[in-house]
C-alpha cells in the first residue's frame, strides 16, 4: 500500500471538492454583579496584594466571580419543575439533531471520497446528502453498538472501584489491580476505531448490512493489520499536531484573564472575561471551519485506504450490475 499516493490523493480530494468541508464539519461534531465604581483601596483590601493568597486562608481569592456563582446558583434555585422539563427535552432534541447531523455527515464524506477517487467530475451538496441517506441506519447502529460496548466496559472497570470508595485502602488496592485493564484501553480504543472506520467504508462502498460490514472490518484488519497500523498512527500524530496548532489561539485568548487575575481588581477581571469570551466566540467559526477540512481530510484518507485494501484503483469507476439474464423466447423450428 502507497501511503504517500493515499495522503497526497487524500488532500487533492478534499481541495478539488470542497463540498466536502461542509460534511467534514457536520462529522465532526457540529451576568454582571457588583456595582461599579468605588475605591481601589477597598478592592484592595478585599483581594490582596496577591489574590492566590487567599487559598491559604481557606478562602476563594476572586469575590467577583464567587459573586455570579452565587446569583446563577439562585436563579437556578428558583426555576420551576416545568422549565427543567422543558429544558431536559431541549436538550435530548439538541442531541438527536447533532447525532443525526454528524451520521450524514459521515456517509457523505464517504460518499464523496469514494465518487472523487472514480474522477466524478462533480459533488453537490444535494448529491451527497441524498447518496448518504441509504446507509443512516446502518452508520448509526455501528456506531451505537460500539459505543455502548465501550460505555459497558469503561464501567465494569471503574464503577466497581467508585462503589468500594476510592479513599478506602481495598478502593485503591481494587484501582490498582485494573489499572493494566484500564491501560488496554488504549489499544483497544484503537481497534475499535479502525472498525468503526472500515465498517463505515464496507457500508456505504460495499453496501453491507451492520454485522458483514463489521465482520469485513475485521478480515481487513486482521489481514493489513499493520498497514493499518501505520496508516492510524500517521493520521493520529498529523491530527494531534494540527490539533495542537488550532488550539494554541484558544490559550492565547485566555491572555486577557491573565492580566485580570494578575491586576487583582474586580473590574479588570470583569473586562477580561467579557473580552476572552468575545474573542472566542469570533474564533469558533474559525475554528469549526478548520477542524471540518482536518475531519473531511482523514475520511478521505480512510475510504481511499479502504478502496486500496479491497483492489480498487484510482480513478476505476465500479463495475456495472450485471445485466439480468432474460429467457429468450422460443421459436418454433418447422421440421423439414
Amino acid at each position: 500500500m502507497d501511503y504517500g499516493e493515499i495522503l497526497g490523493k487524500a488532500w487533492k480530494i478534499i481541495w478539488k471538492y470542497k463540498i466536502l468541508w461542509i460534511f467534514g464539519i457536520l462529522a465532526g461534531g457540529v451576568g454582571g454583579g457588583g456595582g461599579g465604581g468605588g475605591g481601589s483601596s477597598s478592592r484592595t483590601s478585599t483581594w490582596g496584594e496577591n489574590p492566590w493568597d487567599s487559598f491559604s486562608n481557606g478562602t476563594f481569592p476572586f469575590p467577583e466571580i464567587e459573586k455570579w456563582g452565587n446569583q446563577v446558583g439562585r436563579w437556578f434555585d428558583q426555576l420551576p419543575a416545568w422549565a427543567w422539563v422543558i429544558f431536559a427535552v431541549a436538550m435530548l432534541v439538541l442531541i438527536a439533531i447533532v447525532v443525526t447531523l454528524n451520521v450524514i455527515g459521515t456517509g457523505g464524506l464517504i460518499v464523496g471520497a469514494n465518487r472523487a477517487d472514480e474522477d466524478a467530475p462533480k459533488l453537490t451538496f444535494g448529491e451527497l446528502w441524498t447518496g448518504s441517506l441509504p446507509y443512516f441506519w446502518r452508520l448509526f447502529w455501528l456506531r451505537l453498538i460500539f459505543g455502548l460496548g465501550i460505555l459497558l466496559v469503561v464501567m465494569a472497570l471503574v464503577l466497581p472501584a467508585v462503589l468500594v470508595g476510592m479513599s478506602s485502602q481495598t478502593g485503591m488496592l481494587f484501582l490498582c489491580l485494573i489499572m493494566p485493564l484500564i491501560c488496554l484501553l488504549v489499544p483497544l480504543s484503537w481497534i475499535i476505531s479502525l472498525l468503526i472506520e472500515q465498517g463505515s467504508n464496507a457500508i456505504v462502498i460495499e453496501n453491507l448490512g451492520v454485522g458483514k460490514a463489521i465482520s469485513r472490518a475485521w478480515n481487513l484488519i486482521w489481514s493489513n493489520f499493520w498497514r493499518l497500523l501505520v496508516m492510524a498512527l500517521i493520521l493520529w500524530l498529523g491530527s494531534l499536531l494540527v490539533g495542537l496548532v488550532l488550539a494554541a489561539p484558544l490559550i492565547a485568548l485566555l491572555v486577557p484573564v491573565v492580566i485580570g487575575t494578575t491586576v487583582g481588581n474586580g473590574q479588570a477581571l470583569r473586562t477580561g472575561i467579557i473580552l476572552t469570551v468575545a474573542l472566542i466566540c469570533l474564533y469558533m467559526p474559525i475554528l469549526l471551519v478548520l477542524g471540518g477540512i482536518l475531519k473531511s481530510y482523514i475520511s478521505s484518507a480512510w475510504t481511499l485506504t479502504f478502496r486500496r485494501l479491497t483492489g480498487r484503483l484510482a480513478g476505476a469507476p465500479k463495475a456495472p450490475d450485471a445485466p439480468q439474464m432474460v429467457d429468450a423466447p422460443s421459436e418454433t423450428v418447422p421440421l423439414p
